[in-house]
């Protein structure tokens, strides 16, 4: 229960306890309160609202009575409120419900109503006092966690929370359960030590070390995970202690390498087939220059080129980490990782709640717009794409998008990988 919930509550049984037959008492209680109160009789018309009220909705007493207070709920929320204060008046129960009530200022916010049942001393039923508090908010707040949770579980990569005690898994997202081929119940009986085969628990603990005695902030490095078939695939485990309200955990983000190492493998062959084929060619100049100097240029021109091949290949290899980037539904930036904002150029903070077409040319907002159209549509799809750094030059990648949906498939954002 929060301190606003207890201050509802003990303001809630002091109105109660005061006879409403000492109107000035009662009054004084109500309107120094830090909350909404309100009033209604056997008839289930409100007859009564403090100060507090009335200065949030901007209007009068005389406009509030009766059954004025329901033109200030929102349209939506308006018959759900009517039912179940019906309901509960009607068996004499108390009540909450949440709804919308446009403020004075012209905008609706989530109100958290507690009506409960008033007796008087001889009895007989007296109507209900009610108690509201404005839980915008806090509602706020839950959207956003919910947010990035589902954008967590969503994630293409394996995404674990261990408990720095016992090191067994107290989270795993769902793309490291569909990797492994376990359930969430099962990995919560395991350790990092039952999914990789190349540590042990002593190796382990000189390898977390650094991080409970606060020495790093973070751990890189690659190692095995087994799946529950048995087979393998190589991964890049980043590791770090978060401490929060007295509790370690391990956050690991983890990514599967099988595809990189692969482009890896063949990029060191096409290397290798490349060096052979510039050792050719250098023979070639050298047996050609000793016959036409005239050709010395155009071997300076193909030593050039073999440099620049080689450079981009040097670039692929050194940005071959990938960044997150989340979108919301109005294509604003709501979060990314530090290596994205690098990519980029700039600081997380600063691409935070800019636009995605803000990091793109012409060219690409045009693409990016048919793109995010598929998003809404609930279409995810690999694609390359060519961004805008912030001194301008332009950052071709290769990006892996999911499409971020609520429960009721309504489209919030997206996840991109890149």
């Amino acid at each position: 229960m929060t301190s606003q919930d207890l201050k509802v509550q003990n303001t809630e049984q002091q109105l109660i306890q005061t006879p409403l037959r000492d109107e000035e008492l009662f009054r004084i209680v109500a309107d120094t309160a830090p909350v909404m109160i309100w009033l209604s009789g056997t008839d289930k018309l409100y007859y009564y609202f403090n100060q507090v009220w009335l200065d949030f909705t901007g209007r009068t007493i005389e406009q509030e009575m009766g059954n004025g207070w329901a033109e200030g709920v929102h349209p939506e929320d308006l018959q759900h409120c009517l039912d179940i204060y019906i309901t509960a008046f009607d068996a004499r129960e108390k009540f909450q419900m949440e709804y919308r009530l446009l403020r004075a200022d012209g905008e609706y916010r989530w109100i958290w109503d507690t009506g409960t049942p008033r007796f008087l001393p001889d009895g007989s039923f007296g109507g209900y006092i009610g108690s509201c508090v404005d839980i915008s908010d806090r509602k706020q707040t839950e959207a956003e966690r919910l947010l990035l949770l589902n954008a967590v579980e969503a994630s293409l990569n394996e995404i674990y929370i261990v408990n720095a005690k016992t090191l067994r898994f107290q989270y795993v997202n769902a793309g490291a359960r569909r990797n492994l081929g376990y359930s969430l119940e099962k990995m919560q009986t395991l350790t990092p030590l039952d999914i990789d085969p190349e540590l042990d628990e002593a190796f382990f603990c000189n390898l977390i070390a650094p991080l409970l005695q606060h020495e790093q902030e973070k751990l890189q490095f690659q190692t095995v995970h087994q799946r529950a078939d048995g087979s393998f695939y190589p991964v890049e485990v980043h590791l770090q202690l978060i401490v929060q309200n007295g509790e370690s955990v391990f956050l690991a983000v983890i990514l599967d390498i099988t595809e990189r190492q692969i482009a890896e493998a063949a990029l060191k062959q096409s290397n290798e087939a490349l060096e052979i084929r510039v050792e050719e060619r250098t023979n070639i100049l050298k047996n050609a220059i000793n016959r036409l100097k005239a050709e010395v240029a155009e071997r300076n021109q193909t030593e050039i080129a073999l440099r620049e091949s080689e450079e981009r290949y040097r670039r692929i290899i050194e940005t071959s980490l990938e960044g997150v980037w989340i979108i919301d539904s109005d294509n604003k930036t709501s979060f990314v990782n530090p290596r994205m904002a690098e990519m980029l150029g700039y600081s997380a903070q600063e691409m935070q709640d800019k636009s995605l077409f803000d990091f793109m040319d012409d060219e690409g907002k045009a693409i990016a717009s048919a793109n995010v159209e598929r998003r809404r549509q609930g279409i995810k799809e690999n694609h390359d794409f060519k961004f805008t750094r912030k001194d301008g030059s332009p950052m071709w990648a290769i990006v892996s998008t999911k499409p971020i949906l609520d429960s009721q498939g309504e489209y919030l954002g997206t996840l991109g990988m890149i």
